[in-house]
């Protein structure tokens, strides 16, 4: 969407960030790795496209994740 109330030009998203990222995300996966998110996170995790801060951060996630479907 534009603003055209002045000489600059404001826009705004067409999708909210989360919607369009999850989108992209969902179909990414769909599409190069057969809808498994696991095959995602193994190739990212292969190639060293995540760091170890990353690593931890995905540690505590699933952790978190595990503890909440237990409850």
């Amino acid at each position: 969407m534009r603003d055209d109330s002045s000489r600059s030009h404001a826009y705004e998203p067409a999708v909210p960030e989360q919607r369009g990222r999850t989108s992209v995300l969902t179909e990414l996966k769909q599409r190069l790795f057969g809808g498994s998110g696991l095959a995602l996170v193994r190739c990212l995790v292969e190639s060293g496209e995540i760091t170890e801060e990353e690593l931890a951060e995905l540690r505590k996630l699933v952790r978190g994740r595990k503890g909440g479907a237990e409850s």
